[in-house]
């Protein structure tokens, strides 16, 4: 392991002296693949339309409505840069549906997935042209001016998942971070070269998982009925599966693109979200902009019986570091936003660029 730690050093300091460079052209698109941290309004197609995906060639329109309960991340970063977005995450998403076992799936689990929906209406959608004259393109963008960003992992080893050993038998962590890279396999072939990889944000810290200290939410509610009753092994369990997911992520880049050469002529930047929300629950008066007192505990949306029966804590939204148990706040979506601006700027702390 001292070994693999120092060639990871040296790596790390080649490739860090190019990362003021590290996009270079002008950014015009952004094609984004995930689950509801980024999905604006395809679960919802689906959900309208019998499970039936959205036709291919159809740019779905922004929400004002997500998963935050306003606008996600990547709506703000096209907002921000001008930049085109192709939003392809569905919430409640994984990476492979393989590591959902047959017998237990639901229409949603067979869809809501990278590999199997996802990645597949990215690549029609980008040889797409309308079959009339002038056959205009529905992607017009190139491997320079054009970025992909990929954040999935919360529900994968979450809590209909490998959390609580529900995968399909001989399926684990690796089997969803092979998975990740086998999807960038496929964005390179297909002629993308420049790749954003999202870690897991510290799900430990979100009230669906944490601590009784933390405000944990408590077993028996809408959340997670059948929640076991020791607050603390859960989050502690969700600690070790966060980080080891983000380790893997942090070795497995650098090594697939510098020693396995499996992505000739790309660039890389592993967006560091765990340590910027862990950050933001530390310090949340450098990124809440609500009123106070600022709230990482709570969150805004509490909820009876699943969706039903709704409301909203009062007070200022913007003062508040969750929407809901699981999900970030529209102010926290703002924050991974600018900050992922200057991922692409090249000098961001909150990344290493390879």
């Amino acid at each position: 392991m001292v070994s693999v730690r120092n060639n990871y050093a040296e790596i790390r300091e080649l490739s860090s002296s190019n990362k003021h460079s590290w996009f270079g052209g002008k950014f015009k698109n952004l094609v984004v693949f995930g689950d509801s941290y980024t999905d604006e309004s395809r679960l919802d197609y689906f959900t309208a339309h019998n499970n039936t995906p959205p036709p291919v060639g159809l740019l779905l329109p922004e929400s004002f409505d997500a998963s935050d309960g306003g606008r996600v991340w990547p709506r703000y970063v096209s907002q921000y840069s001008g930049a085109k977005l192709y939003n392809y995450a569905i919430a409640g998403g994984i990476c492979t549906t393989s590591i959902v076992p047959q017998a237990r799936a639901t229409p949603k689990d067979l869809y809501a997935a990278i590999l199997e929906t996802e990645m597949p209406t990215w690549l029609a959608e980008s040889h797409l042209a309308s079959a009339h004259s002038p056959h205009k393109k529905f992607y017009t963008g190139s491997a320079d001016d054009t970025l992909y960003a990929m954040w999935i992992g919360v529900n994968d080893i979450g809590k209909k998942n490998i959390f609580v050993d529900s995968q399909t038998p001989g399926t684990s962590l690796t089997t969803f971070t092979d998975c990740v890279f086998t999807a960038f396999d496929r964005i390179y072939k297909n002629g993308g070269r420049k790749f954003v990889l999202m870690n897991v944000p510290p799900l430990e810290l979100h009230p669906i998982y944490a601590t009784p200290e933390n405000k944990g939410v408590p077993p028996g509610t809408p959340d997670w009925p059948n929640k076991p009753s020791n607050l603390t092994e859960v989050s502690f369990k969700m600690y070790e599966y966060t980080s080891a997911v983000n380790e893997i992520f942090k070795f497995q880049v650098p090594f697939q693109q510098h020693v396995a050469k499996r992505y000739p002529g790309a660039k890389w930047a592993i967006y560091d979200v765990n340590s910027l929300f862990k950050d933001i629950h530390q310090t949340p008066q450098k990124y809440l902009n609500g009123t106070a007192p600022l709230d990482v505990l709570d969150f805004i949306h509490h909820c009876e019986a699943g969706a039903a029966n709704c409301t909203d804590l009062p007070g200022d939204i913007d003062s508040f570091m969750f929407y809901d148990s699981l999900h970030p706040s529209e102010q926290v979506h703002r924050v991974v936003a600018q900050n992922f601006m200057d991922v692409i700027n090249g000098g961001s702390k909150f990344a290493t660029y390879w």
